[in-house]
């Protein structure tokens, strides 16, 4: 997967003091946001996401019903795919090509991260305003895919973290949050 390099996107080229001030940059958002997403309930927000997928009669896809906050990790994964092809209508939508060519002539999708990472790091995009015009797709990037973050995706899939207790309940809602943010 490509990864974000955060010399090549416009902050100022790190050295080991800089990389320190980074990861407190990325160590205050994983705070922030365990505190802001503490406050809100789960059933309310996985109930207003699986309103608007069961009513979306462009997909094809459902959702598990939640009962009593009984989570489980099959309501985390169940959002993985869902979230990859809204990041692909996304994708379309900003005039990326969300396929790609393998060496033997098949056609396969770019995974999510080569679509975000294009987007945030396209020049009209970023031109003199930093990243101030991508904080859906760089908030979508750092909380499911990028290691220097949450990567609640690669590290549910994985079995790294994000699989049971309150690290699922959080890595429920960030990704309901992001669905969310990618509905019409």
């Amino acid at each position: 997967m490509e990864e974000i390099k955060v010399e090549d996107k416009g902050i100022n080229s790190l050295n080991k003091e800089n990389e320190v001030y980074l990861q407190y940059f990325f160590d205050d958002i994983n705070l922030k946001l365990n505190i802001y997403f503490e406050l809100i309930s789960l059933n309310f927000l996985y109930e207003i996401v699986k309103k608007k997928v069961d009513n979306d009669t462009t997909s094809s896809f459902s959702m598990i019903d939640l009962i009593d906050e009984n989570v489980k990790i099959a309501h985390l994964i169940q959002l993985f795919p869902m979230l990859e092809e809204k990041i692909r209508q996304l994708g379309e939508k900003k005039n990326i090509f969300t396929q790609k060519e393998l060496n033997d002539g098949v056609i396969s999708f770019k995974d999510p991260t080569s679509i975000l990472t294009q987007i945030i790091g396209s020049n009209d995009k970023r031109g003199k305003k930093g990243f101030k015009d991508c904080g859906i797709e760089l908030f979508l990037y750092l909380c499911l895919y990028s290691r220097n973050a949450l990567n609640i995706r690669n590290k549910c899939i994985h079995a790294r973290d994000y699989i049971y207790g309150d690290r699922l309940v959080f890595g429920l809602k960030i990704s309901l949050f992001c669905l969310l943010l990618l509905m019409d």
